[in-house]
């Protein structure tokens, strides 16, 4: 082995220091948060598919088509259909935008909610950042960088839902607006 790759190896070994961890989570922070907002964008998507398509069932009066003949009629169930999973698609979509939870006192440091709750004036909020060391804000930066993996992950399943759901829903109410007429 030559020397040069002696020296690349052992640089490679070494443990990264503060600075370059807290580089690292806040890379992870900031596309985690873009994938958050990408969540909340999809789900209006689905909101806005799913309200089109349930606003044209309702003025083509597709629900009397069930209530009149109910399961017997393909078309009946099909009809109910596209309402109950265009339904499921506008509360998946809700519940990927409804406010994350967060637990009193964590994420003080880094989350807003956190600062204005865990701190009732400015100076003690400086006064407890100030003492903190290098390695216990990267802790707390760890946590926030945890606890939004976890609501992105949350949403992210809600967002599945509610666009399967809501191209589901679509495809049987194109299909019960064509069979209707």
């Amino acid at each position: 082995m030559t020397t040069d790759k002696k020296q690349e190896s052992s640089a490679v070994r070494q443990p990264p220091d503060q600075t370059q961890k807290r580089d690292f989570l806040w890379n992870i922070h900031t596309s985690t948060n873009s994938y958050v907002q990408f969540a909340d964008t999809k789900a209006a998507f689905c909101v806005g598919i799913a309200s089109a398509f349930v606003a044209a069932l309702l003025a083509a009066k597709a629900q009397a088509v069930f209530i009149k003949t109910g399961p017997k009629n393909v078309l009946g169930i099909v009809s109910l259909g596209a309402f109950v999973l265009l339904g499921i698609s506008l509360i998946a979509a809700l519940m990927v935008v409804w406010p994350r939870p967060w637990k009193s006192g964590q994420n003080k440091f880094v989350f807003w909610d956190g600062i204005a709750k865990g701190f009732h004036l400015a100076e003690s909020f400086a006064a407890e950042f100030d003492a903190q060391t290098d390695p216990g804000l990267t802790v707390h930066l760890a946590r926030e960088v945890y606890e939004l993996a976890k609501v992105c992950h949350r949403k992210y399943i809600y967002v599945d839902i509610a666009t399967f759901t809501a191209a589901a829903g679509a495809v049987l109410a194109i299909a019960t607006l064509l069979l209707k007429n």
